[in-house]
């Protein structure tokens, strides 16, 4: 049976964090050039808690249950599916 199992591993995270903290400042950012609309540090720390929150449930869901299943071209084969 061909069935790899995929663990996020926390160097994939020390990346995503950042990006989502960096995307949320520039959208803010983005925001004071539009008119009616206003960036605030506030929405930076919402999204950022949001980012962090996601990484985390996803670290965590990860590493309990024993990893993301990511079947390979053979697995239906071995679960009787195939010719």
């Amino acid at each position: 049976m061909i069935v790899d199992r995929l663990f996020l591993p926390l160097s994939v995270l020390s990346f995503a964090i950042p990006f989502g903290i960096g995307y949320a400042i520039t959208d803010e950012l983005h925001q004071t050039l539009v008119d009616g609309r206003v960036g605030t540090w506030r929405d930076v720390l919402i999204d950022s808690a949001g980012a962090l929150t996601a990484a985390l449930l996803i670290r965590r869901s990860t590493t309990h249950s024993g990893g993301l299943t990511v079947a390979g071209k053979d697995a239906g084969r071995s679960l009787g599916r195939g010719p």
